[in-house]
Parts: C-alpha cells; sequence; structure tokens
C-alpha cells in the first residue's frame, strides 16, 4: 500500500508541474489530461492532494506547488461577484467546506498560516450566511447563469442536498478556533435536519430535499443525479457515510454514528459482486450498468474512520470490498502520462426514469478529480498516516 501512495504523491507532484497554479475542473480529456480552469465546487480537491503529500512526506516541493495557489484562494475568499463573473467563478454557495477545508485549513494546520486560518474563517461565515433558521438547513445552491426551469429556479430557495454533510465540517472546525458557538449550532442543527428528512427508514438517502422557505416545511425528496427520485444515489450515499461520521467526531453524538451505520450497511449491502458500487443503486439498463469509482473511494475513506468508532465484521468486509475493487478495476497508475489516479467514475447522471434509454455519456465512465483524493486520502487512513 505504501508504493501506491508514492506513486499518487508522484503523480501529485508531475501533475502540479504542468498545472502550474490553474485548477483541475472535473475530468480529463480522451489522453488522461485534466481540464484546466477550475471556478467551481471542485476547487480544492487537486490543492487538498498537494497538502496530504506534503503531510506525507514533508517535502518542501509540495509547498512551492500549494503556494501558487494562494493567489486565487485569496480572490475566491472575497467572493467579489463581479469579479465572479468576470472570471467565470461560480460564487460560493454550501460547497464551500469542499473548497476550504481542503485547501486552508489543511495550509493552517501544516504550516501555521495565518492568513488560511482568515481565509478558512471568512469562508466559514459566508457558509453559515446560508442557514435557513425556520427550517434549520443550510441552503445549497443560488440561481446559476445557465438555469433555464422556472420550478428548479423556485425550488432552490428551499433546497439542502446530501452533499452539505461533507461541508458543515468547516464550521465545527470554526467553533473550534474561534469559540463562537453559533458556528456549531448551524452546523449540529443542519445535521439533524439531514437526518430526519434526507436519510430514509431503510438507511438509503435522498440526493436532495426541499423545504418552503419562508415557513421551513418539509416537501418532498428529489433527485438530480440519481435514477429516480426514489432511488439512492451512490455518490451522495457515500456522502452519507462520510459525513455523519465526521460529523460523529465534532460532536461526540452518538444518534450521528448510528445514522452513519445504518447508511454504510445500506451502501455495501448494494455492492456489486466486484466490490464497487454502480452510480445509482436503482439504475435499471442492463446493458449500461456504469460503476463510479468517486462514490467506492469517497465510502472507503469514510467507512475506514466509522470502523474505529464502531468497528464490526460489516464494515471490514465493506473495506475491503472497496479497496479490492479500486485497486483491481480502476486504478490508473500504470499507465503512462496520465493525470488521474482513478477510471470509471460517473460526474453526473447516466440516465434518469422514464429515460432509460437516452444516455447522458459525457461525463460518465470518465476520472475525476475527488475520486482521486478520496482513494489517496483512504489510503492513508489505511497506513495510519492521515492526521489531517
Amino acid at each position: 500500500m505504501k508504493n501506491i501512495i508514492e506513486k499518487i504523491c508522484e503523480r501529485t507532484y508531475s501533475n502540479g508541474v504542468r498545472f502550474d497554479g490553474r485548477i483541475p475542473t472535473n475530468s480529463t480529456d480522451a489522453y488522461g489530461r485534466f481540464d484546466l480552469g477550475g471556478g467551481g465546487w471542485t476547487d480544492g480537491f487537486y490543492i487538498g492532494m498537494v497538502y496530504l503529500a506534503y503531510a506525507l512526506t514533508k517535502h518542501k516541493k509540495f509547498l512551492e506547488i500549494a503556494d501558487k495557489y494562494q493567489p486565487y484562494f485569496r480572490l475566491r475568499a472575497e467572493n467579489n461577484p463581479d469579479w465572479c463573473r468576470q472570471n467565470n467563478i461560480l460564487p460560493l454557495d454550501h460547497d464551500t467546506g469542499f473548497i476550504f477545508k481542503l485547501s486552508q485549513v489543511y495550509r493552517y494546520k501544516l504550516i501555521g498560516d495565518t492568513e488560511a486560518r482568515t481565509l478558512a474563517l471568512k469562508a466559514a461565515d459566508i457558509l453559515a450566511s446560508r442557514f435557513n433558521s425556520v427550517g434549520r438547513f443550510i441552503r445549497a445552491w443560488d440561481t446559476w447563469s445557465w438555469d433555464t426551469d422556472p420550478q428548479f429556479i423556485e425550488d432552490k430557495k428551499g433546497k439542502m442536498i446530501i452533499d452539505s454533510m461533507m461541508n458543515i465540517a468547516l464550521l465545527f472546525w470554526a467553533y473550534e478556533e474561534t469559540g463562537n458557538k453559533q458556528y456549531y449550532d448551524i452546523a449540529a442543527s443542519h445535521t439533524d435536519t439531514v437526518a430526519k428528512y434526507v436519510v430514509r427508514p431503510d438507511g438509503s438517502t435522498f440526493h436532495q430535499y426541499n423545504f418552503d422557505p419562508l415557513t421551513g416545511e418539509p416537501k418532498k425528496g428529489v433527485t438530480g443525479q440519481g435514477y429516480s427520485d426514489d432511488s439512492c444515489w451512490s455518490r451522495g450515499q457515500a456522502w452519507a457515510v462520510y459525513g455523519f461520521t465526521e460529523a460523529y467526531e465534532y460532536t461526540k453524538n452518538t444518534a450521528h454514528l448510528d445514522t452513519a451505520e445504518k447508511i454504510a450497511h445500506y451502501f455495501i449491502s448494494h455492492l456489486m459482486p466486484y466490490g464497487l458500487p454502480l452510480w445509482d443503486f436503482a439504475c435499471t439498463n442492463q446493458t449500461f450498468r456504469p460503476i463510479d469509482a468517486s462514490a467506492a473511494a469517497i465510502a472507503l475513506s469514510g467507512l475506514i474512520t466509522l470502523n474505529k468508532h464502531r468497528p464490526s465484521d460489516i464494515i471490514e468486509s465493506g473495506i475491503t470490498k472497496l479497496k479490492n475493487g479500486l485497486l483491481t478495476h480502476c486504478n490508473a497508475l500504470s499507465i503512462e502520462n496520465w493525470e488521474s489516479v482513478l477510471l470509471h467514475a460517473c460526474i453526473g447522471s447516466a440516465y434518469q426514469k422514464g429515460n432509460e434509454c437516452t444516455l447522458i455519456v459525457p461525463y460518465t465512465d470518465c476520472p475525476i478529480i475527488y475520486a482521486d483524493y478520496y482513494f489517496l486520502e483512504a489510503l492513508m487512513k489505511l497506513e495510519n498516516c492521515f492526521n489531517l
């Protein structure tokens, strides 16, 4: 396992030389080179890999790469709407934690950079400002320039999504740094709301949940990236395993650990025989059933942490299946001049209920940067060398 981690770190460095301060967006071209530009919710994942590599090796060459990104994150934390519009940057929303935990919180923890702490706290304030106090949830998205569906635009005013469970760690960290309990209360309240409405009795999850933004009244669970409103999108399920486990680590509320365990059991019981999850556990097209390596990597990292607090044979089996499945079927480290670590992930929906024969394939079965980040994180956890 150490040899694989070393290879990932080497690839992370060589990628950084080409990127030269530019941020990989989601996926790669046909030649395995990441598209560069950034400006979205994935801005933190490559730099997160750089900081993991530095935490492991203490080689200054990784810090030299990381330093090139600080001017961008300074501007990103300002969240100036004019700058965002002029540079095709998505203004910060509920995914702020992804961006600033993996970049600025890590930087502060590793090298004590006080400016990074300030930027992370600015980001935490932006995230906290999205809290709907009547519904007790953090609002997911704002209106995007490309939105055309009036109902979707209206629903966004009261929408939360399962991905949010990966972002509230920024608020818990901000509470620990400042002692300002508002950060903690918002994160804890949001966690309780997700548990109540997004997690189903069988342990599966909705992708999104809509509320009345004025009264906080719950409306219904829906999907955007899954097969149907009542199916289970595997990456969302993985976010939930990881997120509720992380919430427990900050709060010591065993209800969060119970929730994580129930979600984990559902995830593990629905893996394919070769140890990997389909993009959606209910996808029905028998000739096109893509797996999602990102869901596998996220769940693997979450399960490793969950197993520390709630060890069981079921969780252990899930860890083994996912690790072996990723190494056997998705490993891209042997491909020369290739930039991603993993293959076979899905960015969004492959198809949806009622349109099973209308396949949405441009971002299906492709490498994605967050799959790589969580795989490296998981392997470091298995080697007991992850301490961020």
